[in-house]
Parts: structure tokens; sequence; C-alpha cells
């Protein structure tokens, strides 16, 4: 009897080592499958991840080529592309229904705002965004998904560059790159014991790098364009409203950028005016040759 008691002790603590050796062996698969779902579910558009890997038994996650496909009709390929993200992690903290993390790094992002026939990608992203948003918090949650729910002290996104392309039938010149120095986002999901889930996660990331965009480009995104995102972002549920802490810094780069094209605005309305000048004046010298022509008595 006691034999065959040890036979089952021996038996399920097997089991146990085989089901954690399991998690252990596909537990990159599995978190790269849910950023993807969690994106695509919430964007409405592809979202894939070129590689995620949890490190156990060092207590990282990281993952990289993170990439938004854009909308159909448009020229890039994707509308939003991360290079490297990271975070301190536990296979025990990812075993809870809810995943609490200190600190969320971002790096090395791109955004591409494009306007084609009339209508910018990010408007068919945020629609996309504000149909999700509407939903209860069940619907919210991706059939396929484990219904995790992540708690993020503080996201740490660095190194931003919005590529701007909003009138691409008149050439180059309003194409222009916006860089960001930093994005920072705090209590993510604190505003409630339950966190949020992956979908909701990307989305409050997805609409902070937009609004980044908004405030440090104004001045510099064209004004129907800027007046058009900051609208359709007005739409979405507000990061404050979320219990979100949000701040942006632009960076040296960006106000240069500011300077420039501030400079060169000047100097173009001081061209014109010099011209008009010599307009008017060089049309005051042909009347003034066209009335000495005329047989006015002397």
């Amino acid at each position: 009897m006691k034999k065959l008691i040890l036979f089952i002790l021996i038996g399920a603590l097997a089991l146990i080592l085989l089901a954690g050796a399991g998690v252990f062996f596909y537990i990159d698969s599995i978190a790269k499958a849910a950023i993807e779902r969690g994106g695509t579910y919430a964007l409405g558009v592809n979202t894939t991840v070129n590689s995620a890997d949890v490190g156990v038994l060092s207590g990282e996650f990281s993952l990289a080529g993170l990439h938004v496909a854009n909308p159909d009709g448009y020229d890039r390929k994707n509308f939003l592309a991360l290079g490297d993200g990271e975070v301190a992690v536990t296979l025990g903290s990812l075993r809870k229904e809810t995943v609490e993390l200190p600190l969320f790094k971002l790096s090395d992002i791109d955004v591409s705002l494009e306007r084609r026939n009339g209508k910018a990608n990010f408007d068919v992203i945020l629609d996309n965004l504000k149909r999700f948003e509407s939903k209860d918090d069940a619907a919210k949650q991706e059939p396929s998904s484990n219904g995790k729910r992540f708690i993020v002290h503080e996201i740490d996104i660095r190194n931003i560059d919005v590529h701007i392309d909003m009138a691409p039938e008149v050439g180059d010149l309003v194409k222009i790159t916006l860089p960001i120095q930093r994005v920072q986002l705090k209590d993510v999901g604190s505003d409630s014991d339950k966190g949020v889930l992956m979908g909701e996660l990307i989305d409050i990331i997805v609409k902070a790098i937009l609004q980044a965009a908004a405030d440090v480009g104004a001045g510099l995104i064209p004004a129907e364009l800027l007046n058009s995102l900051t609208s359709s972002l007005g739409d979405l549920e507000s990061l404050s409203s979320m219990g979100v802490e949000f701040a942006t810094q632009a960076g040296a780069e960006a106000e240069k950028l500011l300077q420039d094209i501030t400079g060169e605005a000047e100097k173009a309305l001081d061209d014109i005016g010099k011209e008009a000048e010599k307009a008017v004046d060089d049309v005051g010298k042909e009347i003034e040759k066209a009335l000495d022509k005329l047989p006015f008595p002397k």
C-alpha cells in the first residue's frame, strides 16, 4: 500500500514537472500570440511580432519587431513599427490572472501618418479603436484570449519618429519626420484592481503615441490634419479618464525642426512682401511712363 501511494505521488510530481516544462517550452510563443491577437483585435489591422522571449530565470521579458499594418490603400507597409520592448517579469507573475509590471520599456518606434483620397490612415485606426472601446468588458476579450490582465506602473517609450505624408499630390514639400524623444505613461490599469486586457493595453499605447504627435506637432503638422487627429482622439476615452498619467518630451531635434520651419515661413513671407513691394513700384513706374506719353498740353 505504501509503495502504491509513493508511486502515485511520484507520478503526480512527474506530471506537474512535465506541465511546468511544457509551459516553459511554449511560453515565448504564448506571449507572442497574445500580443498579436490583442493588437489585431483592438486596432482592426494585422499585428505581428517577430519574436518574444520570456526569460523565466532572468526575470525579463523582451519583444522585437512588432508591426501594426497600415490599412488598405496606403503606401507604407506599416502604420506603426516597434524596434524593441522589455519588461521585468517572472513566470510566477505570468501565472496570475492579473500581471503586475513595474516598468515596460519600448524604443525605436516608427509611425506613419498618411492621407490618401481625402482620408487619413489614423482615422481608420482610431475608428477601429472607437468600436473596440464601445464594447462591454466581456466583448473586449478576443475569443482566443486567456483573459490575462495587466497593471503597468510605468511605460517608458523612447525614440519615436512620426513620418507625415499628408498630400502626396503636391510632392515632397508636405513630407516631414517629426522626432519625439520620450513618452511616459504611469498607473496603466491601476484605476481598478483588475487591470487591462492586452487589447486595452495596446489601445492605450497607440493613443499615447498619437497624442504625443499632436502635442509636439503643433506648428509642424498641417492645421487641417492636426485638427483631424485631435478630433479623432477626442472621440476616444481619454487617458486621464482611465487613470493614466501622460507626459511627453519633444527633444532638441523637434524644437530645431520647428525653428527651421518657422524661419523658412518667415523668410517666405518676407520674400513675398519684397516681391509685392517691387511689383507695386514697377506698376507705379509703368503708370508714370504711360502718363508721360499722353498728349497733355504743356
